[in-house]
């Protein structure tokens, strides 16, 4: 069973993330490329979200005795397994997790052009995935 107030705890951050990144949604791309701190804002945010997302895939694989994942990528694929994704939606996840070991491992490196990119067009992604959780957890 999915223990409801750790989940729910994690929601409500992923929550308050999306609030902060869209506290930056009508800077083109010259004035974020400009701003260091919309920059630090909206990558750590993206980080976190990711991050909460991994940690409820993770508590939904462990809590229902789908598998052991033995990195992050294989948390989409044991979800998709389960019918929790589809396809598409593993797919998204997988692409989320690894800008989330890009920002984790490479913060250097970091494109910020895809950031924005990012922040601009596939917070609905972040929120489909969200949403499939919280449907699959009765929350």
């Amino acid at each position: 069973m999915v223990k409801r107030e750790i989940l729910t705890q994690k929601i409500e951050s992923i929550k308050a993330s999306l609030k902060k990144i869209r506290l930056f949604s009508n800077f083109t791309l010259e004035q974020f490329l400009e701003d260091e701190i919309a920059q630090d804002v909206v990558v750590f945010n993206l980080f976190l979200i990711v991050q909460n997302l991994i940690d409820i895939g993770n508590h939904i694989i462990s809590d229902n005795g789908l598998g052991e994942p033995s990195a992050y990528s294989d948390i989409p694929v044991i979800l998709k397994r389960a019918k929790i994704l589809n396809e598409n939606e593993m797919q998204i996840f997988r692409s989320m997790i690894q800008f989330r070991n890009i920002i984790a491992h490479e913060y250097a490196k970091i494109d910020l052009h895809v950031v924005y990119n990012i922040f601009k067009n596939k917070l609905a992604d972040i929120e489909l995935i969200l949403s499939k959780f919280i449907e699959y957890c009765g929350i």
